[in-house]
This record gives C-alpha cells, structure tokens and sequence, in this order.
C-alpha cells in the first residue's frame, strides 16, 4: 500500500500545481478519464451540515474602474517604480552592511541572500541590517485582521459575533490550560459548529488546524462527545496511525470556546475533484482512495461507531506529494447504541433509512461511502438533491424502491409513500423518468403534485447532471477517455462492470443486506482481482474487541473548565421515541447491542462519553 501511495502521489501532485490557474488545462492522464462540459461552480448541498471548508488563499480579486483607466495605469506604473528604486537601494545597503551575496551569477531562488529572499522572507533582517535599531514584533507591529465573518462583536465581553462564534484575527493567540500557544494565521474554513483556524504552536515551530466551537450548549456538548470519540479512535483503536483516522493532539478552553487540536492535512476529496474539472479520476485513485476511506470505515465499525457525515469534504489527503488520506470530522459521529438524531448526513450522502426515519446504524456511512465512490467516479454527485423529496425521488429512479418492511415500519414512510390497493397494481413495464411505481411493492411513491399537496409546501428539484437514470446506464455511458486502444477500452469496460457491481452492494437500499466495509473491502474492483461474475461477500458479523480501559473518554476535557457555557437541559443520550430497542447489522441479522457479546463493553463507552458530556 505505501508503495502503491508513493506511485500515485505525483499524479496528485500535478493537479496541485494548477490549482492557481483560473483556467487549467491539464495533461490527458490517467488521472483525468472523462470530460464534463459543465461542472458546479459553487459547492452548495443546502443543508445546515454542508458546510465545506474554503480554500485558503481564495480571495476575491476586485476590478478597476474602467473610467480611470489611464489614471490607474499612471499611479501603477510610478508606484512600482518607486517601489523597484526602494528595493534596490535596501539590497544595496544591505551588501555595504555586511549582507552580502552567493557566489556570483548564482541562481536567485536558490541564493539564501538573494533579492528575493532579502526583500521577502528575510524583510526584517534587511531592515535590522540598514537601521540597527530597528525592532518588529510579530504580535504587537502586525496590524489585526479579522477572519471570522462577520466580525462585529456582539457577545462574551465583545469576544463574540452574532453566530457565537469566535472572532479570531490573524496573530491572534490560542492558550490552552496547559500553557501551549497556538497562533492564528488563517481561516480554513466556516461552518455550523464554528470555525477551523491554520494555527503554529510557538514552542514546536508546527502548524496545527484548530477546530474552534461556538458559545453554545449544544455545540459544545456534542463537541465534548467528539473529543471522547476521536480519543478512543486514536488511542485504543487506532494507537499507531495505520488506519486513516485523524490524529487529535490536544483540547482545551479558550474564552468559553472549546478548542480541538489536530493535525493539519491538505485538500479535501472535493477540491481535488474541482481542480479536476469535475470530471472523474482514474481507476487507480479510485481504488487507492476507496481502500484508505474502507480501512478506516472497518475501525469504526468494529467498534460500534458511526461517523454519520462522510462525504468528499471530510475525505483530506495528508499531502499533494502523497495519495494517502485521512477521514476527518467526527462532530456528528456517534455509538451505534445510541443513534438519537434523526437529521444527520449531508443531503447528497444522505441514506434511505434517514430520510425515511428508519433505525440506522454504521450501514449508512457505507450509503456514503457509495455515493462518494460515484462521485469520483463521475466527477459530479450522483444523487444531487434538492431537497429531501427530491433525493428520494433521485434515488427511487436511479436504484429502485426500499423493501416495503422499512416503509411500513419507518416514521416518515407515509410522508412520501402511499400504500397500493389490490385493485391499484401499476402497469407492466414502465421505466420511464419520473415513473414511481414498482411491480409486486406494496407502496408507490407519491408524485411530486400529490406531495406538494399533502405537504402544502414546493419542492425544489436541482440539477440533472446525467442523460440517464438508472446507475448501469449512468456508469456504463460515462463517456471514456480519448485515444484508448481497444485493449485499454476492454480493460475500461470490465473496470466499470467491477465499480457497478461494488456500487451496488454498498447502496444496497436494504441496510441488512449493504455489504460492511470489510466485505467491500475484498471486492475485485478494490483488491484489483478479475472480475468474472458478481461479487458475493463472505458473512461478517459483528466482531468482539478484547477488553480495554475506556478510563480516557471520562478524563475529558481538562479539569480545570472555568468560564465554560453552561449546561445544556437537552442530554444528547436521551432515548429516541419509537425507536426499537435492536436493529437490523449490517452483514448480520437483527442483534440487539445491549444483550450482545459486546454489550457490556460498548455500554461502558457510552456511559463514559455520557459523563463527559453532561459534566458543568
């Protein structure tokens, strides 16, 4: 597997180097297959948990008024040169004062006293040099500006924004209880649990991405519960760093804000698909990423956690040198034990059984898991919903209906299903778009007339990025990379016959039948065996870890929590109404988690992130 990382880390590497481009053009490659005239401009999935992290460096560039042209280009020009004849006279006192030079007619970008060195990185050296008492301070000569949005202060003693979010300035400082300092230096990205800052700790001289929670109960409790997770995830479960889950490096309050260290990674699985061009990366990235995000998928499994919110945004890959990948954000992960919230996933990821209110477990990071598969594949989503009426009906057309059990059984199964009378069978053979019926179901789904009427609402439908609907057509007619052999077009056929096959057992709409990660994992299109005929997994039930100390999810956080928010009155472990006491495994039958095996142990972690979060 390293060696197979190493391999593709260039490949990876040659996207980024276009990532500054406002029109890249780049080489025809096995990392680029097939052409998408229009991709998105913009990564809307309109849901309060879409919240993709911002490049940074992206900022808007304003445009000079065209009536003072001529004016602007004056002022331009007799700026840089005043600016050029500054520098050049810095350079020189510097040489006179002892600066120096490299060799003579040495490269200036490999000179470590070159011109652009002098007048860039090593600015302050230069001045020193020219004027001895000269004196910066990063903190107190660095003017303040702020990047939180907004930045008026409105709350916590004019600490806080009107979101309740921290409003952090570049270079300001971070101190956590144990004295580390961590300063800000820019914005990585916004969202609804609060804001994530690329931050160096002083004493270390290393960058770190500072997930900073806002000033509410509810966000810092679930915060809390994200603390207990990843802790247990990088100490107990994945203690040597194999297996792709972030590493959590320290936590702390700072102006009633919880604070959540981690490792700084780089682009996201969506960025690197945008800097793409949307259009799908080759199989041998596909099968690279998906075995990585597999790996991890098998560690939360094995002991009972869901992550709840995979996507490509939460997929980072450690560095463009590198194809190797961490899964991140575990904000809304929780105990298979104790799925409380019925809104969870990103609408586009979003499984059947959570939008029609069915008992879910770790089956619907695999439904994600899926739909990230095709995106790669695609370059686009495959089910871009609009809505949540508009997903499912996405999903009806392109891979059938759910099994009439969670329909009946599910608590928004009449929201969008009607129940068929005998009399009421719908015709033999219809497969056109927009046909919601389904031969020998119980149910058909309601059209979007007769939603809209019951729900007294509009339902908004989104895009259509593909000419068919049904995913064998949609995988099979994506169009193929130009100047293919028809040996490479045979091996591309059998290729996408694989991926459909591993497609299908992911996004199986049955959560009891949907293959475990360590089933897909085995899977010819991941492995890269041949594939002669589809795939039937070996059984997997659900393993028992050997004991262990759960001792560190109740030290969490720090002691000492003074200025913290105040307690919330709502317990994130309060029991679900209506929600069985067991529910179906994946890759098992029905088993309920408290009488199982592993019951005693999976109780012992919920209890422990229980205390955790409900302490003051």
């Amino acid at each position: 597997m390293v060696d197979e990382i190493a391999g593709e880390g260039a490949k990876i590497a040659s996207m980024g180097e276009h990532a500054g481009q406002k029109h890249p053009h780049l080489p025809q490659s096995t990392l680029m297959t097939r052409p998408i005239p229009h991709g998105p401009t913009a990564r809307n999935t309109g849901d309060a948990m879409d919240h993709a992290p911002s490049t940074p460096g992206a900022y808007p560039v304003s445009q000079p008024d065209p009536s003072r042209r001529g004016q602007l280009g004056a002022t331009t020009s007799m700026g840089f040169s005043a600016f050029n004849l500054y520098n050049r006279a810095l350079y020189k006192c510097a040489n006179d004062q002892g600066g120096g030079t490299g060799a003579k007619g040495s490269s200036p970008g490999r000179d470590a006293n070159s011109v652009p060195l002098l007048l860039s990185e090593r600015i302050t050296q230069t001045y020193k040099i020219c004027n001895p008492s000269f004196s910066y301070n990063l903190q107190s000569s660095n003017p303040r500006r702020p990047i939180t949005k907004p930045s008026e202060a409105t709350g916590n003693d004019g600490w806080d924004n009107e979101n309740a979010d921290l409003i952090l300035h570049v270079n300001d400082v971070l101190v956590s209880s144990q004295g580390n300092r961590y300063v800000v230096y820019e914005m990585l990205g916004q969202g609804t649990f609060g804001q994530v800052a690329k931050c160096e700790r002083e004493d270390l001289r290393e960058f770190f991405a500072v997930k900073v929670i806002k000033n509410r109960p509810a966000y810092y409790h679930q915060a809390r519960v994200e603390i207990g997770i990843v802790k247990m995830l990088n100490q107990q479960c994945d203690p040597e760093d194999k297996h792709h889950v972030v590493r959590m490096l320290d936590y702390f309050v700072h102006r009633k804000h919880l604070c959540l260290v981690f490792e700084l990674l780089n682009i996201n699985l969506y960025e690197l698909i945008r800097q793409n061009q949307f259009r799908g990366l080759s199989m041998n990235l596909q099968r690279l990423f998906l075995s990585q995000i597999l790996d991890a998928l098998v560690v939360l499994r094995d002991n009972s956690i869901v992550h709840c919110d995979l996507k490509p945004e939460n997929i980072l890959l450690k560095s463009l040198d590198s194809g190797e990948i961490k899964v991140i954000d575990y904000g809304s992960a929780c105990f298979e034990s104790r799925t409380v919230y019925s809104y969870i996933q990103s609408r586009f990821y979003r499984s059947p059984e959570v939008l029609l209110g069915y008992p879910y477990n770790a089956a619907i990071d695999m439904w994600s898991l899926g739909c990230v598969a095709a995106e790669i594949f695609l370059g686009l989503p495959l089910f871009p919903g609009a809505s949540e009426y508009n997903l499912l009906q996405r999903i009806v057309e392109t891979l059938g209906f759910p099994p009439d059990h969670m329909i009946a059984h599910s608590t928004s199964g009449g929201k969008y299903f009607k129940r068929l009378d005998s009399l009421e069978a719908p015709a033999e053979g219809s497969t056109r778009r927009g046909d919601l019926s389904c031969l020998g179901c119980a149910y058909h789904m309601l059209s979007q007339e007769e939603f809209e009427a019951q729900e007294k609402t509009k339902v908004f439908t989104g895009k259509r990025y593909f000419k068919f609907t049904k995913l064998a057509d949609i995988v099979g007619m994506a169009s193929y990379r130009q100047g293919l052999s028809e040996a490479d077009m045979g091996r591309e056929r059998a290729q996408r016959s694989a991926l459909l096959d591993f497609l299908r057992g992911v996004m199986n709409l049955d959560p009891v039948l949907r293959w475990t990660p360590r089933q897909a994992a085995a899977h010819p299109f991941i492995t890269g065996a041949p594939f002669t005929r589809p795939y039937v997994p070996a059984p997997d039930p659900q393993p028992m870890p050997a004991p262990s100390n759960n001792a560190q999810l109740r030290s969490l956080p720090p002691t000492n929590m003074a200025n913290t928010p105040p307690s919330s009155a709502m317990s994130p472990w309060a029991s679900p109404s209506g929600f069985p006491n067991s529910f179906p495994r994946a890759g098992a039958g029905p088993v309920s988690i408290m009488a199982s095996p592993r019951g005693a142990e999976e109780a012992a972690a919920v209890a422990a992130a229980a205390a955790v979060a409900a302490e003051p």
